[in-house]
């Protein structure tokens, strides 16, 4: 599954440096990315959008027709959970999971005025996990995580020039990121989705 998202990663890298090498005339267009999101996970029992990441990476948008086009992306995004506790009510037991993907985004955008709307689904890569309690690191996880993630997105753009605009983005997970039902300290798991709200600055070339 890596080597999968690697070759992903390679095949979408080299289409870009092809377009930037391209004539003016070319349909192609690329562009960078980067922002933060806000994310939790639905079914670990913990709710709330209390966990702050980043995601970066570059894009290629394809026109369709005047204002339609396909824009196919490749982004390291951090997703997972955290729970911080409520020692007002003295609840100091806290949680956090950290879940790093290599996503591919593909989506369909149309425009209106200075607006993008896109919508479309991604698959996401799983590389690394991080799980933390009020102790520190969790050495051995409860849970069997997925490898990989099959997302619905839905967002919109706003230009704010011709090259460069901000875009906002909701992810849902279609499939749960766990395997099976666990039970662990935390709690059982039934399956877990998750849900990110996320917000980025764009720039084509």
């Amino acid at each position: 599954m890596h080597k999968a998202g690697f070759s992903i990663f390679l095949l979408l890298f080299s289409l870009t440096l092809y377009t930037q090498e391209g004539s003016k005339s070319s349909s192609f267009k690329a562009g960078i990315k980067a922002g933060i999101n806000t994310s939790q996970m639905d079914g670990d029992g913990y709710a709330g959008f209390n966990k702050i990441n980043p995601q970066a990476g570059f894009f290629l948008q394809k026109k369709l027709s005047k204002v339609a086009q396909l824009q196919f992306e490749i982004i390291y995004i951090q997703k997972g959970s955290r729970y911080p506790g409520d020692p007002d009510n003295g609840i100091f037991t806290t949680y956090r999971v950290q879940m790093d993907y290599m996503e591919v985004p593909i989506l369909y955008q149309h425009e209106w005025r200075k607006f993008i709307f896109e919508i479309g689904p991604g698959i996401g890569f799983l590389f690394n996990t991080k799980e933390e309690d009020s102790f520190g690191i969790v050495p051995q996880s409860g849970f069997k995580w997925r490898p990989w993630e099959l997302d619905a997105m839905l967002g919109v753009n706003y230009y704010i020039t011709e090259k460069a605009f901000i875009n906002i983005r909701i992810h849902r997970s279609l499939v749960s990121t766990v395997t099976t039902v666990a039970i662990t300290p935390y709690g059982t798991f039934g399956g877990a989705f998750n849900s990110v709200i996320g917000t980025s600055f764009n720039w084509t070339f």
